[in-house]
């Protein structure tokens, strides 16, 4: 009953929503892919943590394969709490079983995501439309290098600076604090840029 299931009913229903609500650690991944200025693909690999909105990493690569997913997930669950669960697609790139036995040495459960279902994998999805719409499609790329550069500069304005509405227009990693009296009278308001100008971020100074 704790957990919100009914004992006297056999087969309790329990919607997405509430899935993620109870796991409160859970990485979601997924691909998409960039075309440079003299059309090579580049796949950025995104992992999110749903519940925080941060941005784990944005990491790009031309050939994605098993081994490479692997050694990127290991250096982020090194350098970040492990998560409960990591959610993803089937896509072949994942491998058939070496991923989920790093996953579990790690103590991370693998959730794969029904076939041809992107709406188990919204937040995901969402995150992706936002880099592409923010960062990506407002500059042409000269090599896979200069994609990772301008990534890792929107995954810290992501991450710092901006405000998102999932979370009540907080910061994944700076949560805002709301001037509630007369004290920031007077003092400046300052405009950094952000990705060359495509973005400002603004702060009060004395």
């Amino acid at each position: 009953r704790s957990a919100g299931f009914d004992p006297l009913d056999p087969s309790p229903k329990l919607c997405w929503r509430e899935f993620l609500r109870r796991h409160k650690s859970v990485w979601a991944v997924d691909f998409f892919t960039v075309e440079t200025a003299f059309l090579q693909t580049v796949y950025v690999f995104v992992v999110l943590e749903i519940h925080s909105r941060k941005l784990i990493t944005l990491r790009t690569t031309t050939h994605p394969s098993e081994e490479w997913v692997i050694n990127v997930l290991r250096g982020e669950l090194n350098e970040n709490a492990p998560p409960e669960l990591l959610l993803r697609d089937r896509d072949g790139c994942y491998g058939t079983g070496a991923l989920r036995r790093m996953l579990e040495l790690s103590g991370v459960a693998e959730v794969r995501t029904p076939v041809r279902a992107p709406n188990a994998n919204a937040i995901c999805e969402r995150q992706i439309g936002s880099v592409r719409r923010e960062c990506t499609d407002h500059f042409l790329f000269l090599s896979e290098v200069h994609l990772q550069r301008t990534l890792d500069g929107y995954r810290n304005y992501h991450n710092d600076t901006r405000p998102h509405q999932g979370l009540s227009q907080q910061i994944p990693c700076r949560p805002r604090v709301v001037e509630t009296n007369t004290e920031s009278l007077g003092r400046k308001v300052v405009s950094t840029e952000v990705l060359w100008g495509l973005h400002r971020d603004y702060s009060l100074v004395a």
